[in-house]
């Protein structure tokens, strides 16, 4: 492969530029870069997203999109099964590497498994870092090989091989590759399912956290659906609930 052949990022639960170890992978490599996200809810015993994610998920891609453009690149959006997703967007490019942070539960693994036997299979290099947790659980054990079962000799031996992020702004111009055809966001028609505008988000973010604002959305989805007392404005919970926050009586 050339010299031009692209780095593919694969966006998943990591929707951000910052302390994103793929991200900044792909950037050393010196390759163009491709962000890509994939609406995967078709691979086995892959969850789809409910009312309250769809809504977060929108409102992420939408931020992530926008931060990217910042940097010169394009976010690529497709639906589908990942493995076929990324086989397909591998042959358009002829990308050299493929590059994500991990995801931990069974049915994510079995599909990140698949998919790097696949990438490895077609002579593309397929790499994956820990992007959210303080160490990897395989990494962390007794001398006897096993896991801690008392918390003051695994704290004291997690401190000993934490090792914080490298945290290193982003360069204002990163290398983008060759554009291909994507998803329209609005087409995947995620917003409906809450109907809360896109205002309450950016309010919601600045007071709450990322944390704190997904909380309050898994609240409102939930009182939705309340057999007695349902919401029927969400928005205007969640504008109350951001008060409150503002306030220090959200409990």
């Amino acid at each position: 492969m050339s010299c031009e052949s692209p780095a593919i990022v694969w966006f998943r639960q990591d929707l951000r530029l910052a302390d994103n170890p793929a991200l900044a992978a792909a950037i050393a490599t010196g390759r163009p870069i491709l962000p890509l996200y994939v609406l995967d809810e078709v691979s086995p015993d892959i969850r789809p997203h409910g009312g309250a994610s769809r809504w977060w998920l929108h409102q992420s891609l939408e931020s992530l999109a926008a931060n990217l453009r910042n940097h010169g690149l394009r976010l690529v959006l497709r639906k589908g099964a990942a493995l076929d997703v990324l086989r397909e967007l591998v042959e358009e490019t002829g990308a050299a590497q493929v590059m994500w942070n991990r995801c931990y539960e069974p049915a994510a693994i079995a599909r990140d498994t698949s998919v790097k036997a696949m990438l490895h299979d077609a002579g593309v290099d397929a790499e994956s870092f820990n992007g959210s947790l303080l160490i990897e659980p395989w990494q962390i054990e007794t001398g006897q090989g096993g896991p801690y079962k008392v918390f003051t000799p695994f704290w004291k031996r997690l401190r000993e091989l934490y090792q914080s992020p490298q945290t290193d702004d982003l360069p204002d111009t990163l290398s983008a590759a060759d554009e291909v055809a994507g998803d329209e966001l609005a087409a995947w028609a995620l917003l409906p399912m809450l109907d809360i505008h896109a205002s309450v988000w950016h309010e919601g973010q600045s007071t709450l956290g990322d944390h704190g604002l997904a909380f309050c959305l898994l609240l409102v989805d939930a009182q939705r659906g309340h057999p007695i007392y349902p919401v029927r404005n969400p928005g205007g919970l969640m504008r109350e609930l951001i008060r409150r926050a503002k306030a220090g009586r959200l409990d």
